[in-house]
């Protein structure tokens, strides 16, 4: 059994997204098909749901760029790099670095426009 994504602790400057939506399935709930591949493209949104102190440098400790609670958007291709971390109750959580994310965004944007 998968442990909670909310019991790990990040190290280093690793963070524990908690992607929004399902990937294959459209906004109506619709499966798309495999060969559309739209999900290996479009970035995706997610809540950063625990984070690690910060990198670590032979002189000091750089601060993460991200917080506990900010919604990220971060490249489609980030999961397919062995940063997938696990499913757990339908829930998708991906494990990745803090400083391959590209954006912070308020709750308000659309991250469909992306």
């Amino acid at each position: 059994m998968l442990p909670d994504p909310r019991a790990l602790k990040p190290v280093g400057a690793r963070v524990i997204i908690e992607i929004e939506g399902r990937p294959g399935v459209s906004k109506g709930g619709i499966e798309l098909p495999k060969e559309l591949n739209v999900e290996k493209v479009k970035p995706k949104a997610g809540r950063i749901i625990a984070a690690g102190p910060g990198k670590q440098t032979s002189k000091a400790l750089i601060p993460m760029p991200v917080a506990v609670g900010d919604r990220v958007i971060f490249d489609a291709f980030l999961r397919e790099q062995g940063n997938p971390l696990a499913t757990v109750d339908g829930t998708e959580y991906c494990l990745a670095n803090a400083f391959d994310l590209i954006a912070i965004v308020d709750d308000e944007v659309d991250v469909t426009l992306f």
